[in-house]
């Protein structure tokens, strides 16, 4: 379908831009570390902190988190005391959420909708904006250019979960940034069409519905 196909051309884009995993076009290379701070969200028993009914403080896990967004369901929630009490765990705009388990490496960039948030047993990465654009640091981890050093385990066998030193030490191309921030602008115009065709979509359904009621009664 047509987001199948946008996402294979922000895929495509990303390979034309920066080159294949094996680093064709020769960027320098560094560390994650290098270019960002990297801690783990909260893992110690965070359903101690949650409300029983939905609160303003929203706290982001791995269901929550699809690569290049964030899912506005499956949310659980912490009380006031409980946002209070992990202020460190805290996400911020232009962070970079990673799952942990279950889908390791997924990712997506937080936006301003979701700062405020807490981080339950994901990553936190927080780019330094004058080497790393958000978007091309979500792109790289999402793409097999990082998805393979995450899913790389003993004997090649994925590993379904892995750790904070493993996503610091993992090695990622550093193109000059003004080239990052284009694939950034470029994948932002990919979103705009795809709501706008959502859109169109779901403007068509509604009067297809509106006609047959009218027709049948």
């Amino acid at each position: 379908n047509i987001f199948h196909r946008n996402s294979d051309r922000f895929k495509s884009r990303f390979i034309e831009m920066f080159g294949d995993t094996n680093n064709s076009m020769e960027w320098p290379i560094a560390n994650v570390e290098s270019i960002a701070k990297v801690k783990v969200g909260l893992v110690i028993k965070p359903t101690r902190f949650y409300s029983s009914s939905p609160t303003r403080y929203k706290a982001i896990r791995g269901l929550n988190i699809s690569p290049f967004c964030i899912n506005d369901t499956n949310w659980v929630y912490f009380t006031e005391d409980g946002a209070k009490s992990n202020k460190k765990t805290e996400v911020k705009e232009n962070d970079v959420v990673v799952v942990r388990s279950g889908a390791p490496g997924t990712a997506a960039v937080v936006t301003k909708e979701y700062a405020g948030s807490n981080a339950i047993d994901v990553l936190i990465v927080e780019p330094d904006l004058t080497q790393i654009d958000p978007t091309y640091l979500c792109a790289y981890t999402n793409f097999p250019h990082g998805l393979k050093q995450i899913s790389k385990g003993s004997g090649g066998a994925a590993q379904k979960h892995f750790n904070v030193e493993k996503y610091k030490n993992l090695t990622i191309f550093i193109p000059p940034l003004e080239k990052q921030k284009l694939f950034s602008i470029e994948k932002k115009e990919i979103d705009k069409s795809k709501l706008a065709i959502q859109k169109s979509i779901d403007e068509l359904e509604t009067l297809k519905k509106k006609l047959m009621q009218e027709y049948f009664g």
